[in-house]
């Protein structure tokens, strides 16, 4: 099929830019991707990686690109909704119909290690070439922040799941913010809803909860998912030589149905560490800081009574989702932005948002062209 296009150039500007109302009115993409085609480029990177990405192209018959051409329309879409993102993010959380069913949120945050190319830089900060006149450069392990909050019924059942994702590089605020203005509407939409944040025992991941959840007043819970909790006391009970299968149903009963379990365990691990000779072991120490640290985040009899979530694995299945799976194929490497493209389109396909924000964001390439008078 052959289309005819105008170009258009302003009067008496030689060599000056061209307009293409055809482009403008369809909302092309670059000028190169109808708005059916980039959402399907975008999709096809957050999804896998462009060599893959062209062999499954071919198999369907559809899209006959270049890996390139692929990489290229991908990455504008996510930089494009970077661009827009914080509007954007307000306008898919002011259109979310939260299910009527819904009684509970609960936020969790998590980092995960992400491979990123590097400059390799000299003694004075400079950077280094190689032989053939290049930037010498390396693979680092950067931490991404990842976040997540799931609506779950009166019977602990999740219903719905939104996730985040931001590269190193970009920090934990954006997170921060993306997930407060989240639950503001959720609260707005659903006052009577109960909130629970939950993560693992280190400060930065508590202090985020504390600086989202916990400025929404004192009646929301803030916890330690209580299998971390679990999974350091059995190190500590190893490193002494009880045995975990008898130890273990003991140690998880004290928790999950004592006021102060905590406390409890903690006293336990106390008792033993008297019976050993010589300095204690480090991981019963660090059982018992965390545990006498940490012990007003565990209070999971009171959780389950109120009904709320005690564990925080989604937030952990969120990081091999949104990261692992796809950022960490063997030989991948990534920088910054194009990794934050892939991890943006990517958390909207892993959050059953990827329609609606397709609808905003290919309509800003959308400009109407009048005739002029």
């Amino acid at each position: 099929m052959t289309v005819e296009r105008h170009l258009y150039r302003e009067v008496g500007v030689r060599n000056g830019p061209t307009i293409v109302p055809l482009e403008l009115t369809a909302g092309l993409v670059e000028g190169r991707w109808t708005p059916l085609a980039a959402a399907a480029a975008g999709h096809l990177l957050q999804d896998e990686p462009s060599r893959d990405a062209v062999a499954t192209c071919q198999a369907l018959g559809v899209m006959p690109y270049s890996r390139s051409s692929l990489e290229r329309g991908g990455d504008r879409l996510g930089e494009r909704w970077e661009q827009i993102r914080s509007e954007a993010e307000d306008q898919l959380a002011a259109d979310f119909e939260v299910p009527e069913e819904a009684t509970t949120v609960s936020v969790s945050f998590d980092r995960v290690a992400v491979p990123m190319e590097e400059p390799v830089l000299d003694a004075h900060g400079g950077t280094v070439l190689g032989d053939s006149g290049r930037t010498k450069v390396q693979v680092v392990y950067r931490m991404a922040f990842c976040g997540i909050w799931t609506l779950y019924d009166k019977d602990g059942e999740a219903l719905y799941s939104c996730r985040y994702g931001r590269m190193a590089a970009e920090g934990h605020a954006p997170i921060e913010e993306t997930l407060w203005g989240d639950l503001e509407s959720l609260k707005a939409a659903r006052p009577d809803s109960r909130l629970v944040g939950l993560a693992d025992g280190a400060p930065e991941m508590q202090y985020m909860l504390d600086r989202t959840v916990g400025a929404f007043g004192e009646d929301v819970e803030i916890a330690i998912d209580f299998w971390h909790v679990v999974e350091k006391v059995a190190a500590a009970l190893k490193s002494v030589g009880l045995s975990s299968s008898d130890w273990l149903p003991r140690v998880r009963r004290m928790l999950l149905d004592e006021a102060r379990g905590a406390e409890r365990v903690c006293l336990v691990l106390r008792s033993h560490g008297m019976e050993v000779d010589g300095p204690l072991p480090e991981a019963l120490t660090d059982a018992i800081t965390y545990l006498d640290r940490n012990a007003d985040r565990m209070r999971y009899s009171s959780l389950r009574a109120k009904g709320l979530p005690i564990g925080s694995g989604h937030v952990e299945a969120t990081c091999k989702t949104l990261v692992s799976t796809r950022m960490k194929r063997c030989g991948a490497r990534w920088k910054n932005a194009g990794g934050q493209a892939v991890l943006s389109l990517r958390s909207l396909a892993k959050s059953s948002r990827w329609q609606p924000a397709m609808d905003l964001l290919l309509n800003t390439w959308q400009i109407p062209v009048r005739e002029a008078g």
